[in-house]
């Protein structure tokens, strides 16, 4: 079979919806420990485990997408020249 521009060697590909072996392994052995796993999570949190509080911090405010950035530490700053500064955010800008 030779190549063809634009023609995949397997067209067919994954079936949509088909999941990852190693995703539907890792279920498979939680199952039924979320609620146990998340318990433990929150304790080591108030035990003062960091790890464990920046998980669970994220898990109940996720970071924002749509919220402003703001460049007041990139003003400031001797070692960014007003030339950086404005490439950086005319790159911000266009994506």
């Amino acid at each position: 079979m030779t190549y063809k521009l634009g023609q995949s060697g397997n067209p067919y590909g994954r079936p949509r919806g088909a999941r990852n072996r190693a995703t539907v392994a890792a279920e498979r052995l939680l199952h039924g420990e979320a609620d146990a796993l998340t318990r433990k999570a929150i304790e080591l949190a108030k035990d003062g485990d960091t790890t464990a509080l920046r998980l669970c911090i994220e898990r109940i405010l996720p970071a924002r997408k749509d919220r402003p950035v703001t460049c007041h530490e990139l003003r400031r700053s001797p070692t960014v020249s007003r030339q950086q500064r404005q490439l950086l955010l005319r790159s911000l800008m266009a994506n």
